[in-house]
């Protein structure tokens, strides 16, 4: 697998984790509930104990939740994170790098690209950018150009300005990147339009928490923790003095052993080679 293709497998486990939250949900929310309905329908407590008994039930439960949480937003930014230096590299190794006299030119132009941009509006500044792309003279200057694009979306909010600059992103990528390499700069940009997402977003302003049903949720079935805390739970693990779990990529590991393993072996044969040169090692006969 080449590093662009391990890097775009990275990108769509980071969207599937971020996406299947309902799922996630639901699969806690069931026999937690489950738990909760038994506490409450036991007739050998009494009405004090079983909230007594719930309340230590949601209180360990939410310690267990957010240690999930915690995991799952670390993959989340470990996966995108990674896949954005795969791309990097596919981009560094198959594409002309630009030397020292191209990036000074190239950060000199783009300056100025963007300070002509800040006088215009929006019909003005596309012009400008336009007109900046289509003097891009070489692989080198342009690989710096797709490197920044990102820096001059946010000028536009009108909708037929958005599609036309992504329009000159890919022709931009077309006119002087390889395959591979133009893959790579798709990574980076969706990697960049995600990493700072909320991995988990509850509520945003004006939402009604009724109507939200992750909120609904955390709310009914954990400790108010949860939902202060769900979208940043090394907060909650700071504030109650206690370690926060770390993930670790279980194909990473893998990949680690197996090459500790091809280092061993490239070892020894080097050692067995070097003892055979050295007379110490006789192979065949009876020897």
């Amino acid at each position: 697998m080449s590093k662009v293709q391990k890097a775009k497998e990275l990108v769509f486990k980071a969207q599937e984790l971020r996406g299947n939250r309902a799922v996630f949900l639901r699969d806690i929310a069931g026999p937690l509930r489950k738990q909760i309905s038994q506490i409450n329908l036991d007739n050998n407590l009494s009405p004090s104990g079983r909230i007594a008994k719930v309340k230590e039930l949601k209180e360990a439960e939410t310690k267990k939740f957010m240690q999930q949480i915690a995991l799952r937003k670390q993959a989340y930014t470990q996966y995108l994170t990674n896949a954005k230096k795969l791309a990097k590299e596919t981009i560094e190794k198959s594409f002309v790098s630009a030397d020292d006299a191209t990036r000074a030119k190239f950060n000199r132009e783009f300056a100025e690209l963007k300070f002509k941009m800040a006088l215009k509006d929006e019909k003005g500044s596309f012009n400008e950018i336009q007109s900046f792309v289509n003097k891009t003279p070489d692989p080198a200057y342009a690989s710096l150009l797709l490197e920044n694009f990102h820096e001059l979306a946010g000028k536009f909010n009108t909708g037929e300005f958005k599609i036309g600059l992504s329009k000159t992103y890919d022709r931009l990528k077309a006119d002087h990147t390889p395959e591979e390499v133009a893959e790579a700069f798709d990574v980076i940009e969706t990697v960049d339009g995600s990493i700072n997402n909320k991995m988990f977003t509850i509520l945003q302003p004006g939402d009604n928490p009724a109507a939200n049903v992750e909120y609904s949720v955390i709310a009914e079935l954990f400790t108010t923790d949860a939902v202060r805390y769900y979208q940043n739970p090394e907060i909650y693990f700071e504030k109650n003095d206690e370690p926060m779990p770390m993930f670790v990529d279980p194909e990473e590991v893998v990949e680690k052993q197996k090459s500790k393993v091809d280092q061993a072996y490239d070892s020894l044969e080097a050692i067995m080679e070097q003892k055979f040169r050295d007379g110490e090692l006789k192979l065949g006969g009876n020897q």
